[in-house]
């Protein structure tokens, strides 16, 4: 059975399994502060991570993994800590695609599944936004529709963004699509949440934006 909260890796709070969590920093410290507790919880919980570097280097994550106590080659070689970048992921396939990502989320699933852990934890960097592909409006719609996805989902799901290197549009967009927020290194609930099909309603009205295919 999978457990209904387990700890974020953080300040000694839990998140439900199944939430979706948006970390927002401006320095490398403040980066690791959040995210290396993060995976290293998940580690000790005994499930599978899942990290897309972006904003650092494979090579920079793993060093700052193993100066937190962790074995990265063992991890990576059992395949309990999976390092990949956003051409793996996000940037695939030259089109971006919210489906193509939702069917990602499926197949980590489905390694749960097989695995018989109790539930993954999965975090991104997304400084690679900064390039222009996918677009704001694409980005933010396979944020929005993630809530429709996680919530019912053996994950815990960390999307980390860099406001010194990403648009001030993306990162309102950010804070709108994401039920738990990391801000000032303080897990939240969000306060600035909303609804997915409320959100996306408003930002196609708002922003002129013509409903995906």
């Amino acid at each position: 059975m999978n457990p209904k909260a387990v700890r974020f890796g953080t300040e000694e709070v839990e998140v439900p399994v199944g939430s979706h969590i948006c970390s927002l920093f401006r320095t490398d410290e403040e980066r690791n502060n959040i995210a290396i507790p993060f995976v290293r919880e998940g580690i000790r919980d005994g499930v599978s991570c899942k990290y897309v570097v972006s904003d650092q280097t494979a090579e920079h994550l793993r060093r700052s993994l193993s100066a937190s106590g962790l074995n990265v080659a063992m991890l990576e070689a059992t395949g309990q800590l999976d390092i990949l970048t956003a051409a793996d992921t996000y940037l695939k396939r030259d089109a971006f695609n919210y489906r193509e990502m939702i069917a990602f989320w499926e197949n980590v699933c489905a390694e749960v599944r097989a695995s018989r852990r109790p539930y993954a934890r999965c975090t991104g960097e997304t400084t690679f936004l900064q390039e222009g592909t996918p677009t704001v409006e694409q980005f933010l719609e396979y944020e929005a529709r993630l809530n429709d996805y996680v919530p019912n989902a053996p994950l815990v799901v960390l999307c980390q963004y860099n406001m010194t290197k990403l648009s001030g549009e993306l990162i309102v967009g950010v804070l709108q699509t994401h039920p738990y927020a990391v801000m000032g290194g303080v897990l939240i609930r969000n306060p600035y949440y909303v609804p997915p099909e409320q959100f996306l309603a408003r930002y196609k009205t708002d922003h002129g934006v013509a409903g995906s295919a």
